[in-house]
């Protein structure tokens, strides 16, 4: 599902710029989970978590609200691509 109208490569550098504007420590927290992740994509043959398994069940534990809504659970699709770019797309 890609970001409503936007292209992919677009989407990309979006988040790009969204997470290298981001704190120092953030930063380099996410990104340190991205690769851990990529890492463990690598041995998908074996624990069945591709990139967007992994997205949809990590997508809530990077965007987590202080209080949950309806409306989080309509955007659950829009958060999980996000966070598939981050481990697809992100270097």
């Amino acid at each position: 599902m890609a970001l409503q109208g936007i292209k992919e490569d677009e989407e990309v550098s979006l988040v790009r710029d969204i997470i290298y504007s981001l704190p120092e420590t953030n930063r380099r927290t996410i990104l340190y989970v991205v690769n851990f992740i990529k890492n463990e994509v690598l041995l998908h043959e074996d624990n069945k978590m591709n990139f967007y398994n992994m997205s949809v069940v990590l997508s809530p534990c990077f965007f987590r609200p202080e209080v949950s809504s309806l409306q989080d659970l309509l955007n659950s699709g829009r958060f999980a691509s996000i966070v598939n770019i981050l481990f697809k797309k992100l270097e």
